[in-house]
């Protein structure tokens, strides 16, 4: 559902990390994300219930829209601080009932399918490892006779890589089926939807029933009830393949995955054709309830008292099997086993939530005048309860439940889990028109939540907002070329409750033994983190300016809008001096701002038989870190204040900063002039090390002491922060014929190519490469100073930061990941109704669609997706930087009765 916003709207960001069946893309809403160190997600509304984006059939889609300043997301509370996201569903009509069925079928081909055709041939691996040992001044493993065996007619000495064979071509199919209907006094829509979507792995799958009710009822005059109801069902299949036998992919060429006798060869990151074959799957299954119930009575004339109740309920359960399997050399000689014992565990988790809303409605319309009031008590409560067991010592890897171990002790651990929190909420809104020309509006909540202490509890929220509507001033009625002019201002403020559920509470621990006291033993407990009382609120303060236009008969229209967040007194965690002596309390501390413009435009246009439309947006925002609180790690190298340190792993990657009067997501890193391309110049230079060979990186001396080391490091002004989000889309129809196209891009995203090291970038060749960055390294015979990949080498990563390919950051290996993607085309015919009506069908259409079919990144070469995360350490079983979003090819077809 979420991939069907990027590009279309501006100010909305989309970011599909990852084609893995079940998983999600994200959505942010300008910068929103990024105002805030604490969570600051879109809030989603699925018919007036919070939810996920992806908690919803598109074919059930009525209407979708996406709230952005203050005053529209005010009146939904503390968490449409990062934006809102309506979802309506379809209703029930009056009228003969309509059944409707649409299907389609596709296959997938992600990202990783390009690296396997990618990766370098045995013999050229084999020359290219030559070539790296000769750089690192070392004897060469092949000899021209040795090459010659791997054509390919010998099966321990494959001609390419069967490390990649593992990977699939995945299929993907969806069905809906739905029921539309009604009378004046009952109305009511029915639909059923199966999603059926397999991976490009083995045993990695994902599939998807929903259900949807929604039944309107007037017993009688001026009272009505609408009922909805929705069931989804999820499973998943996932193997146990985590970013490490992903790796795999790369081990060496020359190296067969199974031995001519059968027996599977352990390579250098492990066998993950064994790990499908042997190594045990996790199975989850999640199953999501939603129902509401809303009761409205006119009580008095335009006067409406309304009672609504919300509940939405998960279940979700996972099985996890971890077989016992052994690991082989070439020779079919044992190396090992994977684990001593064969082990399960299982999990079982409900969440429930519960809303009652009751509220008052008044609208009314004196001559010029338009009024409309409303006011509200919500009421919020939600608790998560969770139980976990796991066994080890079975008898067999055939039997995965947990009563079949024959373990006993420290062979079964369990455990528990339980949480919940409650908002209370008080809310009011005015709006009032006159002449449909000025407009005024204004909200305010008054919001308690759990989360903080009773003295902190609650918040007060005001929003006010004005419009004019120019066109319709007289001086200007008789402007034919002007069909609409519209200005729009808004201020208002927001409250965030932050990530903890309890950050004001300081917790006691119970140890699991005793410790020997007097005479017997004891259990102990330890205090937790200090706690801060006067924790609170988040304020995000946001001001909105804009304009909206029609011109030419409103065949051109569009829209531009400036804004300016303030998101203070943020919750977050400082950094305390190793003297405090123990971790620094939760706190309101950091204040951020967050500036921005959005531009959006639209001709539509009808021509003879066909009519057509070309539409575009484009936003940017660009936040500051306006006070770190005082608090910090302060750097005497840079006069901007503190500096929090964020993101850097054991391998330095990662290396961002945060500082007073600079954008967030700074990148920390050292300055490189290109590449060494000979031993002359190296020797004129200051080296890291004696390691330093030509085609290495040379490194910048920014202090000029003398010496390479981490003073050298600076604070670059480009960030991590993506920039320019934009799309553009076309479409028409003719005779029966449709065409949609939509594009979407990002025009700058900071970042280093090489997050996972030289495994996905570089030229290391203890492990395959990529054809690409073979032909594009430094080389004797080619150097080129400004080569896109350094020498190759056997292991060159002795030179620590300054390693040529698994160092600290440096501007060699940072690029711009922005991009151009062709998101979707559908091309499709409606057969004409003539023909149809035969055969009791009211609408025929079939279409076909592509998805992810191309894009264009010109900041780089390697073959990583610029939408991709690429990086492993975040999330190792996902193994996100090795998945793009997936071209998928589709074929459906619509039939109304």
């Amino acid at each position: 559902m979420a991939a069907a916003l990027q590009g279309i709207m501006s100010g909305v960001n989309v970011r599909q990390k990852v084609s893995r069946p079940g998983y999600s893309a994200s959505v942010d809403i300008r910068g929103a994300s990024m105002g805030t160190f604490s969570s600051n997600s879109a809030l989603v509304l699925i018919d007036g219930i919070p939810g996920s984006i992806d908690d919803v059939n598109p074919n059930d889609v009525e209407h979708i829209s996406v709230l952005k300043d203050a005053v529209a997301a005010a009146i939904y509370g503390s968490r449409a601080t990062g934006g809102v996201v309506l979802i309506n569903t379809k209703k029930g009509a009056s009228g003969k009932a309509t059944v409707t069925y649409e299907g389609t079928f596709g296959v997938q081909h992600p990202t990783l399918m390009d690296w396997k055709n990618e990766l370098l041939d045995t013999q050229t691996w084999m020359r290219a490892f030559n070539e790296a040992q000769t750089n690192d001044g070392s004897a060469i493993t092949y000899p021209d006779d040795v090459i010659a065996q791997y054509d390919g007619s010998d099966p321990a000495k494959p001609a390419r890589t069967q490390w990649a064979d593992f990977l699939e071509t995945p299929l993907q199919h969806q069905h809906n089926i739905s029921v539309r209907g009604g009378t004046d006094v009952i109305k009511a829509y029915f639909s059923a939807g199966y999603l059926s979507q397999e991976g490009v792995l083995p045993l990695d799958s994902y599939g998807k029933y929903t259900f949807l009710g929604n039944v309107n009822w007037n017993p009688f005059e001026r009272f009505e009830i609408d009922v909805n109801t929705f069931y989804m069902k999820e499973n998943t299949e996932r193997p146990h393949a985590n970013s490490a036998q992903m790796r795999a992919m790369l081990n060496q060429p020359s190296l067969p995955v199974a031995t001519p006798e059968g027996y599977w060869y352990s390579g250098v990151w492990g066998n993950p054709v064994q790990t499908f074959a042997e190594g045990g799957n996790q199975l989850n299954n999640w199953n999501r309830y939603r129902l509401s119930a809303a009761m409205k009575l006119e009580v008095l004339k335009d006067l409406f008292l309304k009672y609504t109740v919300s509940s939405s309920n998960l279940f979700n359960s996972s099985n996890d099997f971890y077989p016992v399997y052994p690991r082989y050399d070439t020779a079919g000689n044992i190396l090992g086993t994977t684990r001593t014992y064969v082990t399960a565990s299982e999990s079982w988790g409900t969440t429930q939530y519960l809303s009652h809303l009751f509220s008052l409605d008044y609208a009314a319309k004196f001559g010029d005048h338009t009024l409309t009031v409303f006011a509200g008590f919500q009421t919020e409560q939600n608790r998560y309860d969770g139980i976990s067991a796991s066994r080890s010592r079975f008898i067999n890897n055939e039997l995965r439940e947990l009563a079949a171990s024959v373990g006993s002790g420290t062979d079964f651990t369990g455990n528990s889990s339980a949480e919940e929190w409650a908002m209370a909420s008080l809310i009011g809104r005015a709006d009032y028109a006159f002449k449909d020309r000025y407009l005024l509006g204004a909200v305010v909540r008054y919001d308690g939540s759990s989360r903080f202490s009773p003295r902190q509890r609650w918040g007060l929220f005001p929003s006010v907002s004005a419009g004019w509507r120019i066109r319709e001033e007289s001086f200007l009625r008789e402007v034919d070329w002007l069909s609409n002019l519209k200005l729009r201002a808004s201020w208002g403020q927001l409250g965030n409750q932050g990530t903890s559920l309890y950050p004001f509470a300081t917790t006691v621990s119970a140890s699991q033994g005793s410790v020997a006291f007097g005479n017997g033993t004891v259990t102990t407990t330890s205090v937790g983190t200090p706690a801060d009382l006067n924790l609170s609120w988040e304020r995000k303060t946001t001001t909105n300016v804009a304009i909206d236009f029609g011109f030419l008969s409103n065949r051109l229209t569009g829209s531009f809008d400036w804004f300016y967040d303030r998101t203070k007194d943020i919750i977050g965690t400082p950094v305390t001096p190793s003297t405090f002596g123990a971790s620094a309390p939760v706190q309101n501390t950091y204040t951020i701002d967050n500036r921005g413009w959005e531009l959006e435009l639209k001709w539509m246009d009808k021509i003879g038989d066909v009519t057509y439309y070309v539409g575009g947006n484009i936003s940017d925002f660009r936040d500051k870190v306006v006070s770190l609180g005082g608090l910090g790690s302060v750097d005497s190298r840079f006069d901007i204040g503190s500096i929090v340190y964020g993101g850097r792993s054991s391998q330095n990657y990662y290396a961002t900063y945060d500082a007073e009067g600079r954008a967030r997501n700074g990148l920390y890193l050292y300055q490189t002039d290109g590449l060494f391309v000979d031993q002359a110049e190296i020797d004129a230079y200051i080296k890291p090390s004696a390691q330093t060979k030509p085609g290495d990186i040379k490194f910048i001396d920014r202090n000029g002491d003398g010496e390479l080391n981490s003073d050298d490091e600076y604070l670059s002004k480009k960030t991590t922060t993506a920039h320019y989000f934009y799309g553009f889309n076309f479409g028409g129809e003719y005779k029966g014929f449709d065409l949609s196209v939509i594009f979407s891009g990002v025009g700058e995203r900071w970042t280093f190519r090489n997050l996972d090291g030289h495994y996905i970038t570089g030229n290391r060749v203890q492990t395959n490469l990529f054809r690409r960055n073979y032909e594009n390294r430094w080389s004797y015979d080619h150097p080129d100073k400004w080569a896109d990949q350094p020498r190759l080498t056997v292991n060159n990563w002795l030179n620590g930061d300054f390693c040529t390919l698994f160092g600290a950051p440096s501007e060699y290996h940072l690029r711009n990941f922005g991009y151009l993607r062709l998101k979707n085309i559908q091309i499709g015919y409606t057969i004409p109704s003539r023909l149809t009506k035969k055969f009791f069908v009211s609408r025929l259409r079939v279409f076909f669609t592509g998805e992810n079919l191309f894009y264009y990144a010109p900041g780089y070469t390697e073959l990583i997706d610029p939408e991709s995360n690429f990086d492993t350490v975040e999330d190792s079983n996902a193994g996100t930087c090795y998945y793009g979003p997936a071209r998928v090819l589709s074929g459906g077809v619509s039939i109304t009765f």
